[in-house]
C-alpha cells in the first residue's frame, strides 16, 4: 500500500515538473514571438512612417509633422497590420528601439508600448523651474500653463490657462520658484502673477516628500487627508497603495491600486497577496491534496474488492 502511494506520488511529482516545464518554454516561445512581431512591426513603421507624412504634407500643406508649425494638429499615424503607430521609441542606454502605439492596450503590450492619453503636438514648453523640494515645474507656451511633477515625473498640479481673466496669460515666457509660490512672467501682459501655496498643495508636497523619500508608512496619514478634500485626486491613491503594500497590507494595497487604475502596484500587490495566501495555507492544500488523492486511491480498491466479491457470488450461485 505504501508503495503505491510512493508511486503515485512521483508520478504527481512528475507531472507537475513537466508542466512547469511546459510553462517556461511556454513563456519563452511567446517572448520569442513577441519580439519578432515587434520587430516587424519596426522595419515595416520605418520604411512607411516617412512616406506616409511626405504624403500627408502634399494633401494638405497645413497638416505639418513639427509642432512649431501647426501646434494643435493630430499626430500622424501609420496602420501596420491593423495597428496604429505614431513613431519610434528610441533606448540607447539598452541599444533598442520599439514602435509606438496610437493607443494603450493590454494586448498590445505584447508587441509595443503605446500612447496612454495626450499629444506631443500641443505642447511648448518654453521654461522649467525646479524648486528647493524637488518639484519641477514645467511652462507651457501654447496653453499658457503650469505643469507641476514630483521628482518621480508624476503630475501633482496644473495651473494657469489663456485669456484675460486672473491666472490667465496672453504670452507666457519664464517662471521662477521661490519658497512655497511659483512666479510666472507672461511678456504679452507685462506682468507677473504669483501662486501661492494652499493647504490643499502642501498636504500634497508633504505626502509627496515623505512618499518620495522611502517614507511610505509616514505618507499615508497626508495622503488620507488628501482624500478627504478630493477623492478624485489620484496620485493619493497611488501613495496609500504603496504604503499598504509596504505594510503588507496586500488586501488593501490591491484595492487602492484598482482605484487608481495602476496595474504595476496592483500586480506587486497581489503578487505579495498570493505568496501570503500560498505561506498560510500550503499545509492545509498538501494535506487536502493527499486526502483526495488517498480517498480516491482507497475508493478505487473498495469497489475492485467490491467487483470482485460480487463476481465471485455470482459464480458460487451458478455452481
Amino acid at each position: 500500500m505504501k508503495r503505491k502511494i510512493g508511486r503515485l506520488c512521483m508520478v504527481l511529482g512528475a507531472v507537475l515538473i513537466l508542466c512547469a516545464a511546459g510553462l517556461l518554454g511556454y513563456n519563452r516561445w511567446d517572448a520569442a514571438r513577441a519580439e519578432k512581431a515587434s520587430q516587424e512591426v519596426l522595419g515595416e513603421l520605418e520604411q512607411t512612417m516617412q512616406k506616409t507624412i511626405t504624403e500627408h504634407q502634399q494633401e494638405n500643406e497645413t497638416a505639418a509633422p513639427q509642432p512649431v508649425l501647426d501646434p494643435t494638429q493630430e499626430m500622424t499615424t501609420v496602420e501596420v497590420e491593423g495597428r496604429d503607430y505614431i513613431g519610434v521609441l528610441s533606448i540607447p542606454a539598452v541599444e533598442r528601439e520599439l514602435p509606438v502605439m496610437a493607443q494603450w492596450s493590454y494586448a498590445g503590450l505584447k508587441i509595443a508600448p503605446g500612447r496612454y492619453s495626450g499629444t506631443t503636438y500641443a505642447t511648448r514648453i518654453v521654461d522649467i523651474d525646479i524648486s528647493d523640494d524637488g518639484m519641477i515645474n514645467c511652462l507651457d507656451l501654447t496653453t499658457g500653463r503650469v505643469f507641476q511633477y514630483d521628482e518621480e515625473c508624476n503630475l501633482l498640479f496644473i495651473l494657469g490657462t489663456t485669456g484675460d481673466q486672473v491666472g490667465g496669460f496672453k504670452q507666457v515666457s519664464a517662471l521662477e520658484t521661490l519658497d512655497t509660490n511659483i512666479y510666472v512672467l507672461d511678456a504679452g501682459k507685462n506682468t507677473v502673477t504669483i501662486f501661492k501655496e494652499t493647504v490643499f498643495g502642501s498636504i500634497v508636497h508633504e505626502a509627496t516628500n515623505l512618499y518620495n523619500a522611502g517614507y511610505y508608512e509616514e505618507a499615508l496619514g497626508p495622503w488620507q487627508e488628501v482624500l478627504k478634500r478630493d477623492g478624485n485626486y489620484r496620485r493619493a491613491y497611488i501613495g496609500i497603495a504603496s504604503a499598504m503594500l509596504k505594510k503588507g497590507d496586500y488586501a488593501e494595497s490591491m484595492k487602492y491600486a484598482k482605484l487608481a487604475d495602476s496595474p504595476y502596484r496592483y500586480n506587486e500587490a497581489f503578487e505579495g497577496y498570493r505568496s501570503e495566501f500560498l505561506k498560510e495555507y500550503f499545509n492545509i492544500l498538501i494535506i487536502g491534496a493527499l486526502v483526495l488523492i488517498g480517498g480516491g486511491y482507497g475508493f478505487h480498491k473498495w469497489r475492485k474488492k467490491k467487483r470482485t466479491q460480487n463476481t465471485a457470488g455470482k459464480e458460487g450461485d451458478a455452481q
